[in-house]
Order: C-alpha cells, then structure tokens, then sequence
C-alpha cells in the first residue's frame, strides 16, 4: 500500500474520532481512542487477528507472574508511551530477574514493551501514596494477559465490603 494511502486512511480514521494522533515534530504517532463506543469490540477484533495476547501469554508463562495486562493510551501519554507496548506485571514478592521474561516478551511480539513491574504490595501501598503510576494503571481500561480483572480487584482490595470502585479510591 502507497504511504499516501495510508495517510488518507489514517486522516479519515482520525476525523471519524476511531484514531487519535500526537505530533513530535515531523513525526504523527496514532493510537486507538479508547473513548470511541466502538474501541472495545475493535480492540478484540485487532487483539484476535494479531495474536498479540497469545503470544505474551507465551513469553509470561511463569510461575512467578500472577497477573499481566495491557493498559490503553490515556492523555497523559507521550508519544515515547505510544511507540511502547504498556504491560504491567503483577509479580510475587522477591522476584528477581523479570527483565528476561520482558525481554523474551518484547522478541515475540516485535515491539519494545513499556513494563510496569509491581506486587499486590506494592500496589496498594501506591494507591495509598496516590503514586500516579500505580493509579494510571489502575484505572485505565486493561486488557488481560494473565489472570483476570474480577480477581486482580480482589487482590488488590481483599476487603469486599471495604473495596471502592476505582474512582472512589483514585478521589480519595
């Protein structure tokens, strides 16, 4: 395909509010809006066609990851944040040497990976710092690798009748 057609394509997408662009001086980085009512079912369509989740599933395969998600591209995001792959790794206490499985990881899917590297203790104690790393992980949309959302909330808040919706406990 012609690079002048894929930037019509991508200034239609964009107009159309499915895209939505940053510009570092000659360069236009793209990234699907997360706000568009079609993002989730364009976001599994893609996920399912590329074989993005399989194959980190693959690569994360160990014993000492307990979750894995992918985070969306939220305002705060640079355009070096667009260009990586935003993963948090959700790992047991006195885990050493993860940088492998990141590294595995990244040689699998062909992109750099942003990593996020925490435990469940470390989670809580930045929620409780108002860290904004921990919160912008916590409250973007997230996309599992490993484990599920359902039981990630129930780990990070163990507590159910203390367990805040995300946007309590991100005010508070």
């Amino acid at each position: 395909m012609a690079s002048r057609s894929i930037e019509v394509e991508l200034k239609l997408l964009t107009k159309a509010n499915l895209l939505i662009s940053t510009r570092d001086r000659s360069r236009i980085y793209y990234a699907a809006n997360p706000d568009h009512p079609a993002y989730g079912g364009l976001k599994t369509l893609i996920a399912n066609v590329a074989g993005l989740e399989g194959l980190l599933q693959e690569a994360l395969a160990l014993s000492c990851v307990e979750f894995a998600f992918l985070t969306s591209a939220g305002p705060q995001m640079t355009t070096q944040d667009l260009a990586d792959l935003p993963l948090v790794l959700v790992v047991q206490p006195g885990t050493r040497d993860i940088n492998y499985a990141i590294t595995a990881a990244s040689a699998a899917i062909h992109r750099q990976i942003d990593a996020a590297v925490f435990t469940l203790d470390e989670i809580r104690q930045g929620l409780d710092r108002h860290d904004p790393r921990v919160s912008a992980a916590i409250a973007s949309p997230k996309t599992f690798i490993i484990g599920r959302e359902d039981r990630f909330m129930e780990r990070v808040f163990p507590e159910p009748t203390v367990r805040p919706s995300i946007e309590e406990k991100l005010l508070t």
